[in-house]
């Protein structure tokens, strides 16, 4: 069972060692932990930590890691609290991975451009509907966009292959950056797991 103690002991850990630059805590922590593990980052700092991977309820520990400039959060909702805390604690937040897209509108997309302004690196960890036919294009307004990545799958209510492929070259092409472009399709195998199924370098 996981006390404040052994958390305490954890953060400890991890002060220890001075060449960590990323972190990830899987999913699996149960809601009476969470304060905890929260409490026992209170008074921590972990600067050299510049890549986090962590559950969207464990927005409490974001202030110990000050130079974060890669998040990455499996099912991460734009009105998530996690993201919400990311907009305050990491303003050089330059790649985000696991953004929900469904219930993504014009004034999300603007509030993520205003509080991550040199964001250059997006995933988008949800499939993306048919309807409302502009939800991939809404994605045009990253003007820093380099790298893109899109969840394929062979579904009649979901963007094809082929759309994803379009508009992502779209989101990319609009982009003000002059660095090379990359767009990556993913697809999720219920037997083979996660595999790449397009590429494209621009």
């Amino acid at each position: 069972m996981w006390t404040w103690r052994r958390f305490s002991s954890l953060s400890s850990f991890l002060r220890a060692l001075p060449n960590l630059v990323g972190l990830q805590i899987y999913h699996g922590i149960s809601w009476d932990t969470l304060p905890i593990l929260s409490y026992a980052f209170a008074e921590v700092s972990l600067p050299t930590v510049t890549a986090l991977s962590v559950p969207v309820t464990l927005d409490g520990i974001l202030p110990a890691f000050p130079n974060v400039k890669t998040l990455a959060c499996p099912a991460l909702h734009p009105s998530s609290r996690l993201l919400t805390a990311a907009t305050k604690h990491f303003p050089c937040l330059d790649a985000l991975a696991g953004l929900r897209s469904r219930d993504l509108d014009h004034s999300q997309v603007n509030d993520m451009i205003r509080d991550f302004p040199h964001l250059r690196a997006l995933s988008v960890s949800s499939t993306l509907p048919l309807d409302p036919p502009d939800l991939l294009a809404r994605l045009r307004a990253f003007k820093q966009l380099t790298e893109l990545e899109l969840v394929y799958q062979d579904d009649p209510k979901l963007l094809s292959l082929d759309a994803l492929v379009s508009g992502g070259r779209d989101v990319l092409l609009a982009s003000r950056s002059t660095d090379a472009k990359v767009l990556r399709l993913w697809s999720h195998d219920t037997s083979l797991g996660p595999r790449i199924v397009r590429i494209e370098r621009f």
